[in-house]
């Protein structure tokens, strides 16, 4: 009796995520029913991408998580304590969804139609058949014959339900044991009796049988009478004896006569060094070796693209069932030196965990910055070289053009080294952090601004170089058939990611076809230069870009809700070299090779502005219809 009050209780007091309104205000429910217990670690890798999926979309309660504890269901009156306290405690919240997380909790089909009628089932299971009731309970006799299964396609028309289904790779699991340890003399199958269990222990068995005549085969099952022998095996030396964990948890009452489930025993593994081989990817947080696992990234999309068909109210009976079929062999690193073993004995393909990391793999980025710092040190000598050859050019003709061309080249060198020196103290900063953090978070950070910087010392590089070939008159141009609307769409993807954050930009595309003969890379250069400036001053508000047919001529435009321009510097705006506000990062060079680029192409550029504080206008054309 104390048994069955405590399911009841338990199934009073769920796991609640969130707080539920008091009032039916159109939102749906959805409610997750886990037939194994708060503790199952494989369980939890199942439910939390759901609620986090769901605690993101307004129209929804938050989800409701109910644990059957499967472990503890013995008989029909322990089924029928936890059944009626199930639905006695959503009594007046009929849910609109219903995820049910294994094989068990879908034995209460009939009283889910019964009481909330035909509503959607997603079946996130490890076994494509069914049994009967009976089946499930955890107290059927270990050695019983399993009853015969029958295929849970044949129920799909008949209940409104789907399956994800993620296989247990029991067989490639013990190939890979004994492809790892050839000598493996016997396999141990550390596992409860839960109905997966009870099946898996005759497949396994028959399994070994027909591929590994010579080798034994126990099922040790979980229990206080078997503990102790757990323990002797993981502390054994002999790593001839395979151990194949699935799941272990067994009943032990406490001193106060209520039970309580017990999996401290398996926790053991990480303080021992006997490899211990497991059929459950979440294991791994208890110090198993590996195995070979469904695809994790495979499973994620299938249970996001379950759960995105079970609420956008899709006839789940017509959803076919999706099994992950992607294997992937999964070892961890230490446990592998642990055993004497390397990475040779390991299947092709491997995935290690927690391999420590070679010099190129701890500092790559350091590497590519040198590479990138020798090229950007190169090429502004290059330039050097460039605006000297200039200078003797200019002497020629005459004494003050050469002065002006001195002028030029040394602000050219003192912008340049500031605007190369930039990036690289950044480079080069984070790539020392980068080693010294374990915070994956904060790695992500490093890198990402590592990237960025990478990205802006390429650009600069580029303006560099474009900058060279207009000085030196060798900027070429190569017209084409260009596609207008597909130039434009093309810079709207790669400036978005740079927009700060509550900074809209809208595209606006005049015509649904635009066909001009231009050239179309120094196109799409120039309107990248424009919308990057743009960005760069436009903190709050939006950017809008796009074009307009007018006689003779395509007008271009950039408009901005930034910081304006005062008028007396709009004259200044494509004067090469000049930058108007200090505190800003930028080249100057964009906008002054925008200017060449377009009156290459036989156009004309420009910049409005109302003053400071009101946003700006850049411009520009090209010919109508191109030559």
């Amino acid at each position: 009796m104390l048994k069955r009050l405590l399911i009841f209780i338990a199934l009073l007091l769920p796991t609640v995520v969130g707080t539920l309104a008091a009032e039916n205000n159109g939102r749906k429910r959805l409610l997750i029913i886990n037939g194994y217990h708060d503790g199952a670690p494989w369980a939890q890798d199942i439910i939390n991408p759901i609620l986090y999926d769901i605690s993101k979309r307004d129209n929804f309660y938050a989800p409701e998580v109910i644990y059957l504890s499967n472990t503890l269901i013995h008989d029909d009156k322990d089924f029928e304590v936890m059944e009626e306290g199930l639905f006695r405690r959503f009594k007046d919240k009929k849910p609109d969804f219903l995820v049910l997380v294994g094989n068990f909790p879908f034995t209460l089909r009939d009283r889910i139609v019964k009481e909330w009628g035909n509503v959607p089932m997603l079946l996130v299971c490890q076994s494509l058949e069914y049994g009967t009731q009976r089946f499930y309970y955890t107290d059927q006799s270990a050695e019983e014959e399993c009853e015969d299964l029958r295929p849970l396609s044949e129920l799909q028309g008949k209940y409104n339900f789907s399956v994800v289904h993620i296989p247990n790779l029991y067989k490639q699991t013990i190939d890979m044991m004994r492809h790892m340890f050839p000598e493996m003399e016997k396999l141990v199958f550390v596992a409860d009796a839960l109905y997966i269990n009870r099946h898996l222990n005759h497949e396994i068995r028959d399994y070994i049988k027909e591929n590994y005549k010579s080798m034994e085969y126990e099922w040790l099952l979980a229990g206080d009478d078997t503990s102790e022998k757990l323990q002797q095996y993981l502390l054994s030396k002999d790593y001839n004896i395979g151990l194949l964990l699935s799941t272990w948890y067994y009943e032990r009452m406490t001193i106060h006569g209520y039970p309580q489930l017990i999996a401290g025993d398996a926790h053991l593994i990480k303080s021992v060094r006997h490899p211990v081989f497991s059929l459950r990817e979440a294991y791994f947080s208890y110090g198993i070796t590996g195995g070979v696992f469904p695809s994790p990234e495979e499973f994620s999309e299938y249970l996001k693209d379950g759960l995105s068909d079970l609420i956008s109210g899709t006839d789940m009976a017509k959803i076919p069932f999706r099994t992950v079929k992607t294997d992937v062999p999964i070892i961890n690193y230490e446990k592998l030196e642990g055993c004497g073993l390397s990475e040779k004995d390991c299947l092709p393909g491997t995935v290690f965990l927690d391999k420590p990391k070679t010099v190129w793999e701890q500092y790559y980025v350091t590497f590519i910055f040198a590479i990138i710092a020798v090229a950007a040190l190169t090429i502004v000598g290059v330039v050097v070289m460039v605006f000297q050859r200039r200078k003797i050019e200019l002497l020629d003709q005459s004494r003050e053009k050469a002065q002006e061309s001195d002028r030029l080249k040394m602000a050219f060198l003192a912008n340049m080294s500031h605007e190369i020196r930039t990036p690289l103290n950044a480079i080069v900063g984070f790539s020392r952090l980068l080693p010294k953090t374990k915070d994956p978070e904060k790695q992500a950070r490093f890198v990402e601004t590592i990237n960025v910087n990478n990205d802006l010392l390429l650009k600069l590089i580029g303006d560099v170089l474009d900058t060279a070939k207009i000085e030196s008159n060798t900027l070429d141009v190569h017209k084409e058939p260009t596609d207008v609307n597909k130039v434009l769409q093309s810079a709207e993807s790669t400036v978005r990611f740079r927009l700060r954050k509550g900074v809209g930009l809208d595209l606006v595309l005049e015509q649904p076809d635009c066909i001009v003969y231009t050239d179309t890379v120094r196109l799409r250069q120039v309107l990248v230069n424009l919308l990057t400036n743009a960005i760069k001053f436009t903190e709050t508000g939006c950017i809008t870009f796009g074009y307009e047919m007018r006689p003779g001529e395509i007008y271009f435009y950039v408009r901005d809700t930034g910081q304006g321009i005062a008028p007396e510097h709009i004259d200044q705006l494509f004067t090469r070299f000049t930058k108007l506000n200090n505190f800003k990062q930028g080249n100057g060079l964009g906008l002054s090779i925008s200017k060449s680029i377009v009156e290459l192409l036989g156009g004309r550029i420009g910049a409005e502005s109302e003053g400071l504080g009101k946003g700006s206008l850049f411009w520009f054309t090209l010919p109508w219809p191109g030559e």
